[in-house]
């Protein structure tokens, strides 16, 4: 199958998932010489909070043997990893407010879900793409606190440089690798929390019962999970309990943008935890984790997508990186 991420159509309701994690917030500190796995720092008052993760080597793509594999995630192949540090959560739309108060950056036009009126159809809400949309103004309720939405690569690209700019410290998207790396947090199964998708809803943000009864009445193309989150649209971050490494929502939510172009499976790809940024379709990006409209499937830790690196809609946000010294 292929990896471009799948457009569905349903309503966007306003209720949201409570913060059963709550987000420890610390004073702005510079990270010392060295830095030590599993510390969480910031660089500035602005900057996402990070989290160091150690360096390794893991098994990257779906284990052969496996009936239930993209063609995308093969050949499975070892990857070392140098440490580096990964947001904590999913970049926020107070995060994102302040890279374009400070910069006068401009992420205009989204697509989103609109009601549309039909003369011989029943009217149904749809996927629109609207000029006037965007990340302040996307359809779902507006909060500090929820990852920022209606972003495309291009747009994630400029406030990591920003960041750089800010600190002085390398700031940029994690690599594919780094972000399965990171995802799986010394795991081997399907999902950071085993291999039954059914548990997601302690760990994920995904289609569940809360999902269901909004969107029972909408065509969606598969089952949900018998489980609830308490979230239909995006969840606050850290709504959900952490991974291994102590990295919030790496499945479901929003899905986010890493540095590497599109390649359809992994044949020559770098074994060093770099980006894969030659030889292949750069108008295309790599996405990962799945969205909080997604079947359980698409949150696991080698799920692959791709979207237009201009493209933005309301699944779409990101997570930052940092090289460490």
């Amino acid at each position: 199958p292929g990896g471009a991420r799948p457009v569905h159509r349903w309503r966007v309701s306003r209720r949201t998932a409570e913060l059963r994690h709550p987000i420890p917030r610390q004073p702005a500190s510079d990270p010392p010489g060295t830095s030590a796995p599993g510390r969480a720092f910031r660089d500035c008052e602005a900057c996402p909070e990070m989290v160091v993760v150690p360096a390794g080597t893991f098994r990257m793509g779906c284990p052969s043997g496996r009936d239930d594999c993209q063609d995308a995630a093969r050949p499975v192949h070892d990857v070392e990893v140098a440490s580096f540090a990964l947001g904590q959560y999913e970049v926020t739309r107070s995060e994102f407010a302040a890279f374009v108060a400070a910069t006068g950056h401009v992420a205009q036009g989204c697509r989103v879900y609109a009601w549309q009126r039909r003369s011989f159809a029943r009217d149904r809400w749809e996927w629109e793409t609207r000029d006037s949309a965007s990340w302040q103004e996307s359809g779902l309720r507006p909060r500090d606190n929820a990852p920022v939405v209606c972003v495309n690569w291009e747009d994630a690209s400029a406030y990591v440089r920003w960041l750089s700019e800010e600190t002085g410290e390398e700031y940029r998207l994690p690599s594919e690798a780094e972000w399965e790396y990171a995802a799986r947090a010394g795991t081997t199964s399907r999902y950071y929390w085993g291999d039954e998708g059914g548990e997601h809803c302690a760990h994920a943000n995904g289609a569940d019962r809360t999902a269901e009864r909004t969107f029972e009445r909408q065509e969606f193309p598969w089952s949900f999970s018998g489980c609830t989150d308490g979230a239909d649209a995006t969840a606050l971050v850290a709504s959900f309990a952490p991974n291994a490494f102590g990295l919030y929502d790496m499945g479901g939510n929003v899905w986010e943008w890493v540095a590497d172009c599109w390649h359809d499976n992994y044949a020559g790809a770098p074994r060093d935890g770099s980006a894969w940024t030659n030889d292949g379709d750069c108008g295309r990006r790599v996405s990962r984790g799945g969205a909080w409209f997604n079947s359980v499937a698409y949150l696991r830790s080698d799920r692959r997508a791709w979207d237009d690196a201009g493209s933005r809609d309301v699944q779409s946000g990101f997570r930052v990186a940092r090289t460490l010294d």
